[in-house]
C-alpha cells in the first residue's frame, strides 16, 4: 500500500502598508492567486481578525513522494518571502501521512 504525503505550511505574514481590510485582501488574493496557479497547491486564509496589517495562510501540498512535497513547499516558501509588501513573521510545518 502507498501512501499520500501531506505537508500543510503556516504562514503567519504582517502586512505593514495595508490600512484596510481591503488592501490587505488584495496583497492576500494576489499571493493566492500566484502561489496556486504555479505550484498546484491548496492555499487559504486562515485567520482574519480586525488588523488589515495581519494575516495567516494555510498552504497545503499532496504528493505521492515526501520529496516531492517538501521541494513544493520549500518554493512557496521562498515565494512568500520574496514579495516586497510583505513580511513573514513565523511559519509552522505539519507532516500527514494518509494510507491510500
Amino acid at each position: 500500500m502507498s501512501a499520500a504525503h501531506v505537508l500543510l505550511l503556516e504562514v503567519t505574514l504582517a502586512i505593514p502598508a495595508a490600512t484596510t481590510l481591503k488592501d490587505r485582501r488584495r496583497v492576500v488574493r494576489s499571493l493566492i492567486d500566484r502561489a496556486g496557479a504555479a505550484n498546484n497547491a491548496a492555499i487559504s486564509l486562515l485567520e482574519a481578525d480586525d488588523d488589515p496589517r495581519r494575516a495567516k495562510l494555510g498552504i497545503v501540498v499532496v504528493g505521492g513522494s515526501s520529496s516531492q512535497v517538501r521541494d513544493q513547499i520549500d518554493g512557496l516558501e521562498r515565494l512568500c518571502w520574496s514579495r516586497p509588501e510583505i513580511e513573514v513573521r513565523e511559519t509552522e510545518r505539519t507532516w500527514m501521512e494518509v494510507d491510500r
